[in-house]
């Protein structure tokens, strides 16, 4: 390929990347500016759950699987975490 179509092509990938090691930045910011601007907010419903999504994904997509082995080898500690999930989930309101 030509050097111009290959640098067209890499400025997604660089994004991407980019996004994956700030995604829980990025989430966060997103969170506030809707709160902060609520026409943005109302504009992007539509928008937040794929977006949430490919962050999410793109996060844990860096992870490693061997730490993530490790930390399942300690049921008390998921055990704990599947709990405060659960309890986050039926604490939080309902639309």
């Amino acid at each position: 390929m030509p050097g111009g179509v290959t640098a067209i092509l890499s400025l997604p990938i660089r994004a991407l990347e980019w996004s994956a090691r700030q995604g829980g930045v990025l989430l966060a910011v997103s969170i506030f500016a809707g709160l902060l601007i609520p026409p943005l907010a109302a504009a992007l419903r539509e928008a937040v759950t794929p977006i949430v999504a490919l962050l999410m994904t793109l996060v844990l997509l860096r992870v490693d699987p061997v730490q993530v082995l490790a930390y399942l080898r300690r049921p008390l500690l998921v055990a704990a975490l599947l709990a405060g999930c659960c309890w986050a989930a039926r604490c939080w309101p309902s639309p």
